[in-house]
């Protein structure tokens, strides 16, 4: 099964406190062979990554010095 979430914030990197538990929550269901991509805004020009098996797409929405409107 494939799973894309829109979300409107998504954690940068594996400290960061924002919406945690969106974080476990797609990386539990990874760990239970659920493919799953999110797509969240960009940070700063934050390019595309990954949580271990969690796909991580971002996406421009202004110009990269202003881009931190979601965190």
């Amino acid at each position: 099964m494939k799973v894309l979430y829109i979300v409107s914030s998504f954690p940068r990197n594996e400290k960061d406190t924002y919406v945690r538990w969106l974080l476990e929550k797609t990386q539990r269901l990874a760990g239970r062979g659920v493919d799953i991509t999110v797509l969240a805004p960009s940070y700063k020009g934050l390019s595309d990554h990954r949580f271990g098996k969690v796909k991580v797409r971002r996406f421009r929405y202004f110009l990269k010095r202003w881009e931190d409107l979601t965190h």
